[in-house]
């Protein structure tokens, strides 16, 4: 709860000074996907503050209402920018529009179950995270940083959308270590690490494609191979448990710091061969996703790879016998 207040406040201060005083969005605000101009925009604009605010001061005092208002606001903003980008001259079409409105109901889907399911603030996904669980608090602040990426990289900050970036990967590598020294694994917190994940690489190529247009391009093959590598196991797996299998292989660790390392490399000095080796390579973390969700008859967690699977299904044989 406390890492959502905080960024319901660093919403403000990004948003205040940008209406403010930055000349080509000073006098521009967006309403249910409308662009208002001018004295109506400069008018209009605290209000966007004051919502955060007011979320701010839910969140930190855990009021009741904060969760169906949250997700409620989650929604909007997702339908805004599918509309936005239908209307605007500025938009980017509807298939921008679809996947931004995708990314943008995330939070708003997990705070919805959350309140749907009416769980209690000490046993929540936010309960835990206001109780001073660390390894939460960062797959949190991961889930947040995404709409400061897509904000950043919008806006031409192609410094703070790769700080953001690199402050994401960190947080990757960070949570599932803490969580483990500080004996604060649980189910919660792997939903969370994956919900972060999700977020941090699906806001990775927009931001670079409205960032590096050009390089994006011409690397869309191996650009497109990572996508479907990382999201295909998911789906698969999802689809054969009705549940988001978290592995967290060793591979994929893997996977994410090749990754983490080439992205820089490419788009700052169009350093390309990186890049290539760590696409590919996300051929191999699926293939081994892809054997454990075929070999394991239940969702798991925490399956370093494909040959700790096959002992896994080999004690499950013999408990069964």
């Amino acid at each position: 709860m406390a890492a959502l207040a905080v960024f319901c406040l660093a919403a403000v201060a990004f948003q205040a000074p940008r209406d403010l005083f930055v000349p080509h969005t000073r006098a521009v605000e967006v309403w249910f996907g409308f662009e208002l101009h001018g004295t109506p925009a400069l008018l209009t604009a605290p209000l966007h503050w004051l919502v955060f605010l007011a979320g701010a001061w839910g969140f930190w005092f855990q009021r009741a209402w904060i969760l169906p208002c949250a997700a409620a606001y989650a929604f909007y903003i997702a339908f805004c920018h599918l509309v936005w980008n239908q209307v605007s001259p500025n938009g980017s079409g509807w298939l921008a529009g679809v996947a931004e409105a995708a990314l943008f109901s995330i939070p708003g889907v997990l705070l919805w179950r959350a309140d749907r399911h009416g769980r209690k603030w000490s046993g929540s996904t936010t309960g835990m995270i206001a109780g001073g669980n660390l390894p939460n608090l960062l797959s949190a602040g991961r889930i947040a940083s995404a709409p400061f990426l897509l904000a950043s990289a919008w806006n031409g900050a192609s410094a703070a959308f790769l700080l953001l970036f690199g402050l994401g990967l960190l947080s990757d590598v960070l949570d599932g270590f803490l969580a483990r020294r500080l004996g604060q694994e649980s189910e919660i917190g792997a939903r969370l690490d994956q919900w972060g994940d999700f977020a941090l690489w699906v806001a990775l190529p927009f931001g670079a494609w409205w960032l590096w247009n050009e390089t994006v391009r011409r690397e869309a093959a191996y650009v497109l191979v990572a996508l479907v590598a990382m999201l295909l196991p998911t789906a698969i797996g999802y689809a054969k448990y009705r549940a988001v299998p978290g592995y967290h292989t060793c591979s994929v660790k893997a996977g994410a710091l090749a990754m983490g390392a080439a992205v820089p490399l490419l788009l700052l000095f169009d350093l390309a061969w990186p890049f290539r080796i760590a696409a590919a390579f996300q051929l191999v973390c699926a293939a081994d996703e892809l054997g454990i969700t075929l070999l394991l008859r239940e969702c798991h967690h925490d399956v370093p790879s494909v040959f700790h699977a096959v002992r896994l299904r080999r004690v499950q044989s013999s408990r069964s016998i």
